[in-house]
């Protein structure tokens, strides 16, 4: 058997994206790491009185082919004062963003969810020490910390793979 060659192009073009693929994947477990790290340290932030400001349900709808999946979540806004400073939020935690419970597939599910925030009630915020203008609800790690080092050891071994592929043709 005649092992076939790649045209120099190409393989430029091959090495070039399995490169591209590779850093890109390491960088997001780079950054993936720091992001568990700083939501394992949200525990230690220091915990401040907030008030809750506003509860919104946002309605979701995504088409899958001929297929309409309707979700629904829960955005709050909440006040906080630090060293007389007055700050607003609407981050739940550092992996869900503002997306501040699961989604449901009901509307009434979410409004019962809705309910045990009541506008004008008490609410623990954690805020970060050097940065207090950062703040969340919920500290801790979740799906949503770990999401950029589960798509960074994926682009890694992808453009590993491919490297190796291309480099043995």
């Amino acid at each position: 058997m005649t092992k076939q060659t790649m045209p120099p192009w190409q393989y430029g073009l091959g090495v070039g994206f399995a490169g591209l693929l590779t850093v890109g994947g390491a960088a997001m477990i780079i950054f993936g790491v720091n992001f568990v790290q700083e939501a394992l340290a949200a525990k230690q932030w220091p915990v401040v009185a907030g008030e809750i400001k506003s509860v919104q349900i946002i309605r979701e709808v995504d088409r899958n082919g001929s297929t309409r999946v309707e979700t629904h979540h829960l955005k709050i806004t909440y006040d906080y004062q630090m060293d007389g400073n007055a700050y607003t939020g609407d981050r739940y935690s550092l992996g869900d963003g503002s997306t501040a419970s699961k989604r449901f597939n009901e509307r009434s599910k979410a409004i019962a969810e809705k309910n045990k925030y009541p506008i004008g009630s008490a609410i623990d915020v954690f805020y970060k020490p050097t940065e207090p203008s950062l703040a969340i609800l919920k500290p801790g790690v979740n799906f949503g910390t770990a999401v950029p080092i589960i798509l960074g050891f994926i682009f890694l071994s992808t453009g590993l793979s491919l490297l190796i592929l291309v480099i043995r043709n």
